[in-house]
């Protein structure tokens, strides 16, 4: 199973990016909450606390290790769920793309294109270099 939790529903997806997430199973949306720029640290963590909460349920269908959870938005919010949910179990991705821009006139229009899901990972301050 693959979560998507961002702003981006996979429905407005490329092509190729629904088969990468595709690949680890069928593909439920769940909109990224608007965060107020007021809330304080502990709405946030609140709000990522029920987040995780709604991830949670499918563990019904799918052990956590068998979910993929796609997880692109406001920082704060992200980096705590992101946490939560490796914590817990999961495999926690974020999507790359390249950004490709047309200069038309005196407007520049951009555009993204997916390459690939990119593992979030938790780390410790003596974790060597991803190189070694």
């Amino acid at each position: 199973m693959f979560i998507n939790l961002s702003n981006h529903p996979s429905e407005t997806w490329q092509e190729n990016q629904l088969k990468a997430a595709r690949h680890y199973g069928d593909i439920v949306d769940i909109p990224f909450p608007l965060i107020d720029p007021n809330n304080t640290t502990e709405q946030v963590y609140r709000l990522a606390l029920s987040y995780c909460n709604q991830v949670e349920q499918f563990s019904s269908v799918s052990p956590p290790n068998k979910i993929v959870v796609h997880v692109v938005g406001e920082p704060v919010f992200t980096f705590m769920m992101v946490t939560l949910l490796v914590n817990k179990g999961y495999k926690v991705v974020a999507s790359t793309t390249q950004r490709v821009s047309e200069q038309i006139g005196n407007e520049k229009r951009s555009v993204f294109k997916f390459v690939q899901f990119r593992d979030y990972q938790l780390l410790t301050c003596n974790r060597g270099s991803s190189d070694d």
